[in-house]
């Protein structure tokens, strides 16, 4: 099992469209052998039980050895979970990656087709109209026959180029409302990959931990704001096609704009509110910290004291506790400031005002 968790903590490179579905295909028979193997393990969790209950002299060790057998095979049906859904997020990918490379190849097709009817083909018009002048100025006897021809031809060659001209504006646009959408989706997937590395995101046990965290989130909020300029290109992009489109596109690329921007917003919002909780969690443990290690130092002083054997160790107690009394009432201060920052924490809606 150690083996299959580290194959499945491993980042193979996919290439293509092929070596992802054969990635896919492979995990897909290591799942099915993990399935395999539960029996194999609830064979062994019976053994280890009736091993305990028989009171074998290793039963401590056995019992032990079992817990780590059960979590490393839950584990390994977590990561393989996880591997999973990994996996075919990269065959989605190639099979889009393919699918925008065929279209791309398709238009520059369209592309060169355009070019070179509007040179090539123009170059023999102009040769076919220049032998058309030479009979005309001849004085052939079908003059006006050349003529026709020759006006005809023109006229559809006009034809021809002011198709291939609107073909190709029709390519240029259809191209780029393709880019706009296939950016709002890269845009829209990167805010929702970040949001979900704030799911579930613990607040700290104790105040190192939480400054700790709260350096991490900075450096987490700038990289939230590297996308403020793909957000901000696919909300520029949408304001200028939608001039552009009207009836159902125009209500695709609105939906395409709303979904990155509401995205957007809550990413923002919820980054926001993660800071907020670690710097109030920070609070709360400074607001503990130093008075509270006091009192159960000083708890410690008190309750160490043994009861006194004779007038003598009688007095040696009375004035310890008279020295630990004006500790206690030197740290008057310390205990209203205490009080003062805790009412603070309360008034402000502090999310652990209940422990507060």
């Amino acid at each position: 099992m150690g083996e299959q968790e580290l194959h499945m903590m491993s980042e193979e490179k996919v290439k293509d469209e092929q070596s992802a579905l054969v990635m896919v295909k492979k995990h897909q028979v290591l799942e099915q052998a993990l399935e395999d193997y539960a029996q194999t393990i609830h064979q062994l969790a019976n053994s280890s039980r009736l091993m305990v209950n028989s009171k074998h002299p290793e039963s401590e060790r056995i019992a032990l050895r079992q817990a780590q057998v059960d979590k490393l095979y839950a584990g390994l049906k977590n990561l393989a979970e996880e591997r999973r859904g990994k996996l075919q997020e990269r065959l989605r990918l190639t099979q889009l990656k393919r699918e925008v490379d065929d279209l791309e190849q398709w238009i520059v097709e369209r592309e060169e087709f355009a070019r070179d009817t509007s040179t090539i083909g123009q170059e023999r018009v102009d040769a076919v109209n220049a032998q058309a002048d030479e009979l005309i100025e001849s004085g052939h006897p079908e003059n006006a026959s050349v003529a026709e021809w020759k006006d005809g031809l023109n006229e559809a060659c006009a034809d021809l180029l002011e198709l291939i001209d609107t073909r190709t504006q029709m390519l240029d646009a259809s191209y780029e409302l393709h880019c706009f959408h296939q950016d709002a989706r890269e845009a829209l997937g990167l805010i929702q990959e970040k949001k979900e590395t704030l799911a579930g995101a613990e607040l700290g046990q104790d105040l190192n931990t939480v400054q700790h965290l709260l350096r991490q989130h900075t450096a987490y909020e700038h990289d939230v704001q590297a996308l403020s300029g793909q957000v901000t290109q696919v909300q520029d992009d949408a304001a200028r096609l939608q001039k552009a489109y009207t009836g159902e596109k125009a209500d695709d690329i609105h939906r395409h704009k709303r979904a990155v921007t509401e995205a957007w917003e809550g990413l923002q919002s919820a980054t926001q509110t993660r800071r907020l909780l670690l710097l109030d969690t920070v609070e709360k443990f400074r607001f503990f910290r130093d008075l509270m290690l006091w009192m159960d130092g000083i708890n410690l002083q008190i309750q160490s004291h043994d009861s006194p054997r004779d007038v003598s160790s009688a007095g040696l107690v009375i004035a310890n506790h008279q020295d630990i009394k004006s500790e206690i009432e030197t740290r008057v201060d310390n205990f209203t400031a205490c009080n003062e920052m805790g009412r603070n924490l309360i008034n402000n809606n502090h999310y652990a005002s209940d422990e507060i």
